[in-house]
């Protein structure tokens, strides 16, 4: 949880810590890397950490909520490339020009060990810095760790404190931040790799994870800065988790689940509102604008939707800032490590989260491919109802295939990708006329104004997209019922 440095200190003494010992250190980590940050864009942190006392060399394959570590004693503040030959990271380090500091990190730390329903879960207050060449970033938060037992006492945990604290909950290590603050703010979290050999278990909570950790990346990016880019970020992130949930819907059942399915439409309803209107301000209004200055109510008509805009803002920080958000993203992540269908016997007699990923994945992407192509009516007819759910399925059908793109083979799979890609974006023009046209009809209804009814009806006559774009669209629809279907080159 990210901390306010107001709060810092009433976590210490928060009921919940109140009469447990705690332990005090502090550290000075060192992160390694090669030139073009290897390490990170694979998913590896690499770190040597000095307590004053001893020098801990210790490597993370970062997963959202679960990481592999290794770790060993450091003989000196270099890092000892034999203590890594048999990591997951021992090839990729070999092939590394050189490893060099990327930045360090300066912790005070209060830890405290709270046990709760069978569970040890580890609390740690951290304050210090982040620092990468000229650049610093201060550090105020509080972790929280299961050391051994079920994880429900953490979660459980966790939401206490939610409760108490007006504290962001947050996905990211403190590595990714060091690299993303090394970068100059243009860190990507490292691409989704699965092999054929994953349960569709593993293998959904692989793809959650790392969702969820984008979301949580762009979301703290957004929270900090306003960036309409971390927005959109953020918006995708949402609808890719969707697009996980939808995929192994087979899968990952229970009523938690069901519940986190709504929640995470109420996440992506938030976040829309005001991208939508970001990009119909920034990108039509000002465009229309600059093209035709001084047309009676066109700026009367900006502002109206601007202030639509600022509006939708701030009801998705009100919304960030909620106990009702914190807490659906820890529902989110409970039922990702360990709701109701991890349970054994959960999920029935043939347990279909023990199928293998690579039989799941040809079936469920063959048939969903089948349900795009039957949309041919839809897409070519003036339906724009029947319309927008075929390029629903288009878009979610393009995630799905896009978490298992680590697994393809040959030409055929990039292939479908690019047309569904394309699909899409056709049938996104012309719904963003449709999303358009209703955003001004709320201006207009809500403004009372003549000069800004005229000032729509020409904004909605530039906005128009071609006749082409749905001719064009119906061609790519074509495209793509001539594709070979997904399993072929899975």
């Amino acid at each position: 949880m990210r901390l306010d440095p107001a709060d810092f200190e009433k976590i210490a003494s928060s009921d919940t810590l109140k009469g447990i010992n705690f332990e005090h250190k502090h550290y000075r980590t060192v992160y390694f890397d090669g030139k073009r940050h290897e390490l990170a864009r694979h998913g590896f942190e690499l770190r040597i950490r000095d307590d004053g006392t001893r020098r801990i060399q210790t490597l993370k394959s970062v997963n959202g909520l679960e990481r592999g570590e290794w770790e060993t004693e450091a003989a000196s503040g270099v890092p000892s490339l034999d203590e890594i030959s048999g990591t997951p990271a021992a090839d990729l380090i070999r092939h590394c020009t050189k490893l060099i500091p990327v930045f360090s990190l300066q912790i005070d730390r209060r830890s405290w060990t709270v046990l709760r329903d069978g569970a040890a879960i580890e609390v740690a207050l951290d304050t210090g810095f982040l620092t990468a060449g000229s650049r610093s970033q201060p550090i105020y938060e509080v972790e929280f760790e299961l050391k051994e037992g079920p994880p429900k006492g953490l979660f459980e945990l966790a939401e206490d404190m939610t409760r108490q604290f007006d504290a962001p909950l947050s996905f990211q290590s403190k590595g990714g931040r060091g690299y993303n603050l090394a970068s100059g703010g243009a860190f990507i979290p490292p691409a989704l790799h699965l092999t054929a050999a994953l349960t569709t278990k593993t293998a959904f909570q692989k793809i959650a994870n790392a969702c969820l950790r984008q979301f949580s990346f762009y979301e703290e990016d957004f929270r900090a800065t306003g960036d309409a880019e971390a927005l959109h970020q953020a918006r995708i992130a949402i609808r890719r988790l969707r697009a996980a949930f939808s995929m192994f819907k087979t899968v990952v059942t229970g009523k938690d689940a069901d519940e986190v399915r709504e929640g995470l439409k109420w996440i992506s309803d938030l976040l829309g509102r005001p991208r939508d209107l970001d990009v119909f301000v920034e990108v039509e209004l000002r465009r229309i604008d600059r093209q035709h200055p001084g047309v009676l109510g066109l700026s009367a008509l900006v502002e109206k939707v601007s202030s639509m805009r600022r509006a939708a803002h701030d009801h998705l920080k009100e919304a960030l800032h909620s106990v009702q958000f914190r807490q659906m993203l820890l529902s989110l992540a409970l039922c990702i490590q360990a709701g109701e269908w991890t349970r054994e016997g959960a999920a029935g007699p043939h347990e279909p989260h023990e199928q293998r990923l690579i039989d799941f994945a040809r079936a469920e992407l063959g048939r969903r491919l089948k349900s795009v192509a039957k949309g041919k009516k839809a897409v070519s007819g003036d339906d724009a109802l029947q319309r927008h759910r075929v390029r629903i399925k288009a878009k979610k059908l393009r995630y799905m295939a896009g978490f298992l793109q680590s697994l393809a083979s040959g030409k055929a799979y990039a292939r479908t990708m690019r047309r569904l890609k394309l699909l899409q974006d056709h049938l996104g023009m012309l719904n963003d006329v449709i999303a358009g046209e209703r955003l001004l009809s709320q201006a207009v209804s809500e403004a009372q104004d003549a000069s800004v009814s005229f000032a729509a009806s020409l904004v909605c006559q530039y906005s128009a997209v071609p006749r082409k774009i749905a001719k064009e669209a119906a061609k790519v629809h074509k495209k793509l019922r001539q594709s070979r279907s997904f399993s072929v080159s899975l």
